[in-house]
């Protein structure tokens, strides 16, 4: 997750108990809320969603103002990690490329993309290998026509040979340039309609001109896809075939996740219930519209960088409380509506802090006003 300093720091907020020492390990920022592509599981974009998980806002980009805030004050707290993602399309953004030099010019040392590769053509690979961008994580829902109409209705199947072009688009212009940069990994959800067809996802990888692939643990967050999530028994079925695609991608010099994959998927939907939350201490989520939010499944905001500095929002009373409470299980289900916790996406990172500090939480304390 971070360096050993910084995973001490960490350490020490929690055994404060509410305050936060340093700035977040990782700051989430979402570029639009735009999309040129529709996604069957998308909370936000899909048409099996009756109302669009999207408020009915006027703002749909980030702003400039926001990114020179974000630039000017989140360095200056230790934070190095910004990853850049959209409830729409991040490459939409007309000053993407602004902003990325933005982020490398304030010290941000690892700065990631996520996109649906469908813009993905020659000018906008050898833009990205030139913008200091480390990690450009690509999802891939289907891996070939049939799955395309199924998972991406209303969109052509040629785009998923366009997504695909795109990629060796890049992996020419890395060449081109002589970097490594940006790494390419194949975000590829695995759900009940797709996990019997590993075979072709593999093919697909290794064919895609990529550095990696992470299986992604379908999130419907109680929607109207929740049936298609992969559940405990499933996992266990599915193990045999990921530890064979597993060795394929080995062989094939592809990094994958599939250990990881298989310990979240084996935790389940109510994996969130057996854990703290410590998202509070180490991570944060800003809004297009400067809403500084606890994670992007907690609907009550923290506060509003375009009205306070980061600093204040970080260090104030509303995070602290938070935080107070998300690190019980009674806590946490306190605050029942507000959090939409099944499913959660940060289970692993969570496991990860806690395989620590379960050690310490006698010696942590509720810290002073």
């Amino acid at each position: 997750m971070a360096s050993l300093y910084t995973k001490l720091r960490l350490l020490h907020s929690l055994l404060h108990g509410e305050r936060a020492l340093g700035g977040p390990v990782w700051l989430v920022v979402e570029l639009t809320r735009r999309c040129n592509f529709t996604c069957l599981g998308c909370f936000f974009h899909s048409p099996a969603v009756r109302q669009s998980g999207l408020p009915n806002e006027p703002v749909q980009d980030l702003s400039s103002e926001l990114v020179e805030k974000i630039c000017a004050e989140l360095p200056a707290l230790g934070t190095r990690h910004v990853i850049l993602v959209g409830r729409g399309e991040t490459l939409l953004h007309p000053r993407l490329f602004d902003f990325l030099a933005a982020f490398r010019q304030a010290g941000f040392n690892t700065v990631e993309v996520f996109t649906n590769g469908t813009l993905l053509d020659r000018r906008m690979a050898r833009r990205l290998v030139h913008s200091g961008v480390d990690l450009l994580r690509v999802t891939f829902w289907a891996v070939n026509p049939e799955e395309h109409e199924q998972w991406h209705p209303g969109t052509s199947a040629s785009l998923l040979e366009k997504r695909l072009e795109g990629l060796r688009l890049l992996a020419e212009a890395k060449q081109e340039a002589g970097t490594s940069r940006p790494e390419v990994s194949l975000e590829m959800p695995l759900h009940r309609g797709n996990m019997d067809n590993l075979a072709q996802r593999v093919e697909v990888a290794l064919g895609g001109a990529c550095d990696l692939v992470t299986f992604t643990y379908f999130r419907d967050y109680d929607g109207p896809c929740r049936h298609l999530t992969v559940s405990p028994e499933d996992a266990e079925t599915l193990r045999p075939a990921l530890v064979e695609a597993g060795q394929r991608l080995e062989a094939g010099g592809v990094r994958h996740n599939i250990p990881a994959y298989l310990a979240r998927a084996r935790a389940g939907h109510q994996a969130y219930r057996d854990l703290p939350c410590y998202v509070g201490w180490y991570g944060s989520y800003v809004n297009v519209d400067g809403t500084v939010m606890y994670c992007s499944r907690c609907s009550e905001p923290m506060g509003n960088l375009l009205e306070q500095p980061f600093s204040g929002i970080w260090h104030g009373q509303r995070y602290r409380e938070y935080r107070r409470r998300t690190v019980t299980r009674a806590g946490l289900e306190s605050l029942g509506p507000v959090c939409k916790c099944a499913n959660c996406c940060l289970v692993p990172e969570n496991e990860q802090v806690h395989r620590v500090f379960r050690w310490f939480t006698p010696l942590a304390r509720k810290a002073a006003d």
